[in-house]
């Protein structure tokens, strides 16, 4: 992934811990007091049956009882205990307990997803988590360790079920995912909120005004963009964007509320942000001995990969006779290096998704560790039993992700191979056989198409070049 996308992405993903830091000013100014259960209830379930409207697709098979459950550990369950801690714990404490949440999902997302912590994104977060402390800092004269027990539970909860949604979230669509889950967290409160706080409370009309923001904004969209986030960025990376929702609150308090700032808080205002930079993954935009040209063989010390290149490799995925092989049931040829120094190469299947390759394995194949090691890769697909050969190459840096169950990725790339009139039951068989898999995703860096009619390899063409020009010379 490209820088410009990486910033596109976090920038999407910031919406929600945005819109979750507005949540302070706006439950303390227009909804109701001493009824927390039902103010997550009537925050989750209109949210989620506006998404379910918009998406109109309901769960099926395993996503009913997977609903419930990330439904309970992000929404549900989280809300009463945020609420609990809030009555037992100081503000300062409780927040600082839950800016941890990034290295928790780092930690989580290493076996779960298989996305090694990076040290940028740890020291990022232990940045993120000083700049959290002195924003909140308070004497805090005695701590309720039972406040302190509800507090991390909460904390990670919140971290378990959004490193599971990425997990389970594979092949499904964000909307869908994100409507099922508020609809069954939003359900699993209302028995609770009955037995605490009996009847729904009174709404009046600021009151409807503030749940109508916290519901929609706070809430159906907040979601989404967080969920969005997850989908295209590590577990990591979007945990420590997750630190902006106190950096909101207090501006927020600041801008609205008439709040003071010491000079202690406008440092940890600096450092949160700071930390968030400072954790981002921009390893793919520095891999610059890789990024090479399409038209020419790349240097050692060749520049940072241009817009201009990109395009240019975009142009070569293009072409008429790229999209042939791509969309081909020619196996790709899938080149890199073991963990032991040695180069492999392997047939594999694979699906072009318009600007990604993707491969899946089984999660023991050798490929998935030695790519945890080195990600840079080399492809090439060529016809076969046809003069001239018409050959596409493609270098890039793929990234390695732990999925349940098949793919979708996998099973069109295999619809490619598989005879249509043995698919259905191969489909059964993979299903039935494959737990989980490793979705491996290439994104290409450098590309070359080869017809051997107007274009060749390099170093043949310079051959060429240089037989005319010697010829030129003898009949001059």
């Amino acid at each position: 992934m490209s820088s410009v996308e990486t910033i596109r992405w976090g920038l999407v993903t910031a919406i929600a811990p945005v819109a979750w830091g507005s949540t302070y000013y706006v439950t303390h100014h227009f909804l109701p007091a001493d009824h927390p259960l039902w103010g997550a209830v009537l925050r989750a379930l209109p949210a989620g049956v506006l998404l379910l409207l918009l998406c109109r697709e309901r769960p099926r098979g395993r996503w009913w009882w997977r609903s419930l459950v990330l439904g309970t550990l992000n929404m549900g369950a989280f809300f009463a205990l945020v609420y609990l801690a809030a009555q037992l714990l100081p503000t300062s404490l409780a927040s600082t307990i839950m800016a941890t949440s990034p290295v928790v999902m780092m930690a989580l997302a290493w076996p779960l997803l298989g996305q090694r912590p990076r040290g940028r994104a740890v020291l990022g977060a232990l940045t993120g988590i000083v700049g959290v402390v002195l924003m909140l800092a308070s004497g805090v004269d005695a701590v309720n360790p039972l406040g302190v027990v509800v507090s991390v539970a909460a904390m990670a909860m919140s971290a378990f079920g959004h490193v599971l949604t990425r997990r389970w979230g594979a092949g499904s669509g964000v909307l869908p995912v994100t409507s099922w889950q508020l609809v069954a967290g939003g359900a699993v409160l209302v028995g609770p909120a009955l037995a605490v706080e009996g009847a729904p409370p009174p709404l009046t009309g600021s009151a409807l005004l503030g749940f109508a923001f916290v519901s929609v904004v706070a809430t159906a969209v907040a979601f989404v963009a967080w969920f969005t986030g997850l989908r295209h960025l590590d577990a990591g990376t979007v945990g420590l964007i997750g630190l902006l929702n106190p950096v909101t609150g207090v501006v927020l308090g600041v801008l609205l509320a008439g709040e003071s700032l010491g000079a202690h808080q406008v440092l940890g205002l600096v450092l949160v942000p700071a930390g968030v930079l400072l954790g981002q993954d921009t390893r793919p935009m520095s891999r610059t001995a890789n990024r090479l040209r399409p038209t020419r063989e790349a240097e050692p010390d060749d520049a940072e990969e241009t817009d201009v290149e990109r395009q240019e490799v975009a142009e070569v995925m293009a072409e008429p006779i790229a999209r042939e092989l791509l969309s081909s049931g020619i196996p790709a040829r899938f080149a890199y290096i073991g963990v032991d120094g040695a180069p492999r190469v392997v047939p594999v299947a694979f699906l072009w998704d318009g600007t990604r390759i993707v491969v899946c394995t089984v999660p023991k194949a050798a490929k998935v560790g030695a790519l945890r090691r080195d990600p840079n890769v080399s492809l090439t697909i060529d016809t076969e039993g046809r003069f001239p050969p018409r050959v596409l190459l493609v270098r890039g840096t793929a990234s390695v992700e732990l999925v349940d169950g098949v793919p979708d990725e996998y099973v069109e790339a295999s619809r490619k191979l598989v005879p249509a009139d043995r698919f259905e039951d191969w489909e059964a068989g993979v299903r039935a056989l494959y737990a989980g898999m490793v979705r491996i995703t290439v994104e290409p860096t450098w590309a070359k198409l080869l017809d051997f009619e107007t274009t060749i390899p390099r170093a043949v063409e310079d051959l060429v070049r240089a037989h005319a020009d010697q010829c030129s010379g003898r009949s001059a």
